[in-house]
């Protein structure tokens, strides 16, 4: 679903992330976009994680722990929301949800 929430700075977020993808601000920004269209819509589209997880790998290679931890929890949310509306139950088991675990142990010193 393309319109105006999947825009930061005027350029559409996948240009961004094609261009962009080591720029922790604008990752940050395409997830306030992403998160946006998805609680526009009633959380009925699915939250694209490629932002969520650009953001957190290049959140831990500047060794913020605390950002990724809530870019990681953020988008844990919003696909719990997704998932609640369509009737599923998370898995547990993807990517981004086994990756904030670690970031939530290195973050507590626990790595």
């Amino acid at each position: 679903m393309q319109d105006d929430a999947l825009k930061v700075r005027g350029q559409p977020v996948h240009t961004l992330f094609a261009k962009h993808k080591n720029d922790l601000d604008v990752m940050l920004a395409c997830c306030d976009a992403i998160e946006a269209n998805c609680r526009k819509h009633g959380c009925r589209v699915f939250p694209v994680p490629a932002y969520f997880e650009r953001g957190a790998i290049r959140s831990r290679k500047l060794k913020d722990y605390e950002t990724e931890v809530s870019i990681l929890r953020r988008w844990v949310v919003l696909e719990d929301a997704y998932l609640s509306q369509a009737g599923k139950r998370p898995s547990g088991n993807t990517k981004l949800r086994e990756r904030l675990k670690k970031a939530e142990r290195i973050k507590g010193g626990c790595a």
